[in-house]
């Protein structure tokens, strides 16, 4: 699968929004992964004591997100 990132968008978003199809490869999973992990350290480091209702709500959505990345892992390959 080719990837075309667009410019000027942020990867964490790209991580959290990109379609997943079922031959998306072992290594963009895990590239997806270690950006949603940065993206739970900063809100729960930082946006949580400023935002706790927001940090929750996004909390929750990269969550749903690395159980989705996490369940096609094992059958991921690279081309």
């Amino acid at each position: 699968m080719k990837i075309r990132i667009k410019p000027n968008i942020d990867p964490i978003e790209y991580a959290l929004t990109w379609p997943l199809l079922a031959e998306t490869s072992s290594t963009l999973l895990e590239i997806l992964r270690t950006d949603v992990m940065r993206y739970l350290e900063y809100l729960t480091h930082d946006l949580a004591q400023s935002d706790p209702d927001r940090a929750a709500k996004e909390i929750q959505r990269a969550a749903d997100r690395l159980k989705t990345i996490a369940a096609m892992l094992p059958g991921a390959e690279d081309p």
